[in-house]
């Protein structure tokens, strides 16, 4: 792990491997392109967009750059649920 260009660089043969990468990104992005909801279908598309640009711009931080991203779309989904707790498409179990 090193500092460039203001970014966290790591050095890392798992994060490193593009079988690995391609597998991720399927998982991150592409399991929203299943959902039965757009909203999601759209955020979906805005992440892999967004991990497009990430990779051109910054692909030697990528990893940094793209955990540091992860949170702030932590928090969207997150205020998405809380947005459509009165009408969303699907029942959801009550708390426990």
């Amino acid at each position: 792990m090193f500092i460039k260009g203001d970014s966290i660089v790591y050095i890392n043969p798992a994060t490193n491997n593009l079988a690995v990468a391609i597998v991720y990104v399927i998982a991150t992005c592409g399991s929203l392109f299943f959902s039965k909801i757009t909203d999601m279908i759209i955020f979906g598309a805005a992440n892999f967009v967004i991990l497009l640009v990430v990779m051109v711009v910054k692909e030697y931080a990528f990893t940094s750059l793209w955990c540091a991203y992860a949170a702030v779309a932590s928090v969207i989904i997150l205020a998405y649920f809380w947005r459509s707790s009165k009408h969303r498409p699907f029942r959801y179990l009550g708390t426990v």
